[in-house]
């Protein structure tokens, strides 16, 4: 009957919401003090008999058990006195399997005890002692085995309790912070103890565990037959701990109320998954340390990285949204890339192949050995990082025979108003000559990596394209050259010809050059070379030509001057590596104030400014040695400039092209 029975969209409306239940939020557990276990294993030996391994292990408790108070209770056991049957399973793997049994998946299941494991062992003339933590609030194992030598009976028990003490490791349940993605808060275990803010402190640093929720078969009892169908026992639901890598938590302030908010460190974009079997995430502190961080970079099969040597590095200490710069930059020694300097618990590594994605990578500070971490490239990633390099190379020799071009200019000036046409005559041809074969030999080399079927994509297109440019402009200024040359030849011919033809023919070139600098933008030296032609022709319309271009320059308030003075001054004086470093920032904000008042001649000076820089810049990686270890750290940080440069002059042009248009 109807009213005897529930309806039907009723009864599955309830059997949805009994299965999509999610489960039971995590425990912080704040007024639970640690169960700290500690279990050493003596290494066969005379000097390990009873009473002395009796005396380490009540020392080793006491040396723990005072600095925790109330937070935590220790336990110790000496392996060798718990029979065989007895030890948990985690015993008998470690026993079977050393240090990598920690690791193993099927004890990420939490049992709410820390477990620390110490080998003591004798060696030589003295003790070497190694600890390792397994945590079972979270899973996690600490990362690293400890270890240390002692040659003294009665320092062994006081050198594992430090051991031990550094890899506590407090842990905490993770709470989400609404609006602040990149923040949580994080509950500690013990939280609420008497004196337990003492073990956090700003900057520590934990790693992550997200927490699903099993089930797991209820074993049968020894002697017993399993019961099947429905004598079976309903499975058991359990808590296991899932290692979140390269997922790292930083404690912004001390802990206040057993809690403390954390910066979350990583690359992932959901590093706290949910879904229905997850309970949250659980954090462990780490011992870090400061030290220079070590990376050893490996495909995803854990092969050495396909293209190492191109492969570009960059670490800072301060997060990932800090503006990497090649400062930060790696060295590459052996298999092994390294940090210039130490960097202080955390490592926001940051790894990219030429211009291809870049994957960040959250690496804890532990001070023993390198980190692995896999990287993904393919042998196509390594050749366009390759192609790129020698583009941007061509393009560096492109610029040196440029500016070599626009100095020959300038000196033929001086020399021919000084009179010396005979010395600019004999310049003239021999800068001819120069030119033609870097012309040739250049041209060849542009053909030839145009050939590459990567040629055409974005980033090796367009450096092509500004050193073909470049070529042509070369080509270009090839004719003024050479009418200079044919001009000098009748000059030197006519040398004992009235004053008057010496006169023209200086005032021809003054009136050249100063077209040729307006159009490089470089006006301080076209107002003065107007000055040198009005000494030459005393024509009032060099005056006036000087008094309009003048006017033009004229800066429109103090910032707009300052932008200027950089762009025409300190930066053309920018010369070796520290220089260029120093330069990127200043340089993009004096050129962004151009764009903005849309200064033209201003714009043309920054354009014309920037093949004499590739130059320089050339001439830095020309006494650099791409093969030695020492040189590769200058040689990606004057890549990181060359990128950074490249982007200015690109959006200068772009404005240039606009106003240019704009004007016509």
């Amino acid at each position: 009957m109807m009213h005897r029975s529930l309806p039907l969209a009723l009864v599955l409306l309830t059997a949805f919401a009994v299965q999509a239940a999610p489960p039971a939020r995590l425990d912080p557990e704040a007024a639970t003090p640690y169960r700290l276990r500690v279990v050493v294993r003596f290494d066969p030996h005379p000097v390990f008999y009873p009473a002395y391994r009796e005396q380490i292990t009540d020392a080793i408790k006491a040396a723990l058990q005072t600095p925790l108070g109330e937070v935590g209770r220790v336990e110790v056991t000496d392996l060798d006195a718990v029979p065989e049957e007895k030890r948990e399973p985690l015993w008998k793997k470690f026993v079977q399997d050393g240090w990598a049994a920690l690791e193993a998946p099927e004890f990420r299941e939490l049992t709410g005890v820390k477990t620390h494991f110490l080998r003591v062992r004798f060696e030589g003339n003295g003790y070497r002692l190694e600890a390792r933590q397994h945590d079972g609030s979270t899973g996690l194992p600490s990362p690293v085995v400890r270890t240390r030598e002692t040659r003294t009976s009665d320092l062994v028990a006081r050198t594992a309790g430090l051991m031990l003490a550094r890899d506590f490791g407090p842990v905490g349940t993770v709470e989400k912070l609404d609006k602040e993605p990149d923040a949580v808060r994080v509950r500690f275990r013990g939280g609420a103890l008497p004196g337990f803010d003492r073990f956090v402190q700003p900057g520590d640093v934990f790693a992550v565990a997200l927490i699903h929720e099993q089930t797991k078969p209820v074993p049968t009892p020894p002697g017993e037959k399993p019961r099947i169908g429905a004598k079976a026992p309903e499975p058991v639901k359990v808590a296991v701990g899932r290692p979140q890598q390269f997922v790292l938590l930083r404690a912004e302030g001390p802990v206040a109320e057993g809690a403390c908010k954390c910066q979350v460190l990583t690359g992932y974009r959901n590093p706290f998954p949910a879904g229905r079997n997850v309970l949250g995430s659980r954090c462990m502190k780490l011992a870090t340390v400061e030290a220079p961080v070590e990376l050893r970079v490996v495909d995803q099969q854990g092969k050495p990285q396909v293209g190492a040597g191109l492969l570009q590095v960059r670490a800072t200490d301060t997060g990932f949204a800090t503006q990497l710069n090649a400062a930060d930059g790696l060295v590459l020694r052996g298999a092994v890339f390294r940090s210039p300097r130490p960097l202080r618990d955390v490592a926001c590594v940051v790894v990219s192949l030429g211009s291809g994605r870049a994957v960040p990578f959250a690496v804890p500070i532990l001070g023993d050995g390198p980190v692995t971490i896999r990287f993904d490239a393919k042998p196509e990633d390594a050749a366009r990082a390759a192609l790129e390099r020698a583009v941007e190379d061509l393009r560096g020799r492109v610029a040196e025979a440029r500016t070599a071009q626009l100095e020959l200019l300038k000196a033929l000036t001086r020399l021919i108003v000084l009179g010396k046409n005979q010395e600019a005559f004999d310049r003239a041809t021999a800068g001819l000559a120069t030119q033609d074969a870097a012309d040739k030999e250049l041209t060849a080399e542009l053909d030839k990596l145009k050939q590459d079927p990567m040629a055409k994509e974005e980033v090796p297109a367009s450096l092509l394209e500004s050193a073909g440019r470049q070529l042509e402009a070369i080509r270009a200024g090839r004719p003024t050259i050479e009418e200079k040359a044919n001009e000098l030849q009748a000059a030197v011919a006519k040398a004992n010809d009235p004053v008057r033809f010496e006169r023209e023919f200086r005032a021809k070139e003054l009136e050249s050059q100063i077209k040729s600098l307006i159009a490089r933008g470089e006006v301080p030296e076209a107002l003065d070379l107007y000055d040198e032609l009005f000494k030459v022709t005393q024509n009032a319309d060099a005056q006036a030509q000087k008094e309009k271009l003048a006017k033009e320059w004229q800066p429109k308030d103090d910032t707009h001057r300052k932008a200027r003075d950089y762009v025409t001054d300190e930066w053309r004086k920018a010369a070796g590596l520290a220089a260029f470093r120093a330069a990127v920032q200043p340089l993009t904000d004096a050129a962004g104030v151009l764009a903005k008042y849309d200064d033209r001649l201003g714009l043309r000076n920054l354009v014309s400014s920037f093949e004499p820089a590739y130059a320089r810049m050339k001439e830095v990686s020309d006494t650099l040695d791409p093969n030695a270890e020492t040189d590769q750290q200058d040689l990606k940080a004057l890549q990181g400039v060359l990128t950074a440069v490249r982007k200015i002059e690109e959006d200068a042009r772009a404005k240039l092209k606009q106003l240019e248009g704009a004007g016509k």
